[in-house]
């Protein structure tokens, strides 16, 4: 079920950068990734997965003028879980402080952004990315 969230993901992203509506491919991507977490809830890539995807429509949807808390909060609470039952999954704490950095909340999001870096180092140059971008806004004042 998580490969087929995957899949409309991707479906939904190629949309989102080709000026088509990719809201019915975030949705089906959604109900793949929740079926995902209710057959394997202790599996915590499942809630990463779920909460990945939320990071993006909260995106999607704040660049539409759309306003976006909800979906970056039932983010950080999947990630939340995940790392609640694996720590040591980066992509969880990566993607907590990119909800946060939705939330506006980028102290929070620089600590999970260093708890991602600390799990790879420099092997994933988009925890840097992530980390440099908060850290501007904050130093900006946005």
């Amino acid at each position: 079920m998580s490969g087929l969230g995957n899949a409309w993901t991707a479906v939904a992203k190629w949309q989102r950068d080709h000026g088509a509506d990719p809201a019915e491919a975030f949705r089906e991507a959604r109900a793949s990734y929740a079926q995902s977490v209710a057959a394997n809830p202790s599996f915590a890539l499942n809630h990463t997965n779920l909460a990945n995807l939320l990071v993006t429509v909260g995106d999607w949807e704040r660049q539409g003028g759309k306003d976006a808390g909800t979906e970056y909060e039932a983010a950080v609470a999947g990630c939340d879980r995940a790392i609640a039952l694996d720590a040591a999954i980066w992509q969880a704490h990566l993607g907590r402080a990119m909800a946060l950095e939705g939330l506006g909340r980028y102290e929070e999001a620089v600590s999970s952004g260093e708890a991602a870096r600390k799990l790879v180092g420099e092997a994933v140059p988009m925890v840097g990315e992530v980390l440099k971008r908060v850290r501007a806004k904050m130093r900006d004042g946005k």
